[in-house]
């Protein structure tokens, strides 16, 4: 399983998806279907760490998961990661001017 807030974060992977099928699981929008050999369910349940908790626990009673991947927790940790980079880069500039 794949989760995001927002369905236009699963866009690109929605994209490449085959055999895709629509599924309803009481979330706010779901999309099941292969990514090359391996099976994969795309999930949005809106912003907020409570909505994708609920979202990994509506789809997990109705199906058996191997694994959960939530893209804003990659994301935001992708950017506290270059804000933390930026400000090094920032600070030694500054210093050796």
């Amino acid at each position: 399983m794949i989760v995001a807030a927002e369905r236009q974060e699963l866009a690109p992977l929605s994209r490449r998806l085959t055999g895709a099928q629509p599924l309803d699981l009481g979330v706010s929008w779901s999309l099941a279907g292969r990514l090359g050999s391996l099976p994969v369910v795309l999930a949005t349940n809106r912003p907020g760490r409570r909505n994708a908790a609920a979202a990994v626990h509506r789809v997990a009673a109705r199906l058996s998961l191997r694994g959960i991947v939530s893209i804003g927790d990659v994301v935001k940790s992708r950017l506290e990661d270059m804000e933390l980079e930026t400000n090094v880069l920032r600070d030694y500039a500054v210093a050796h001017q």
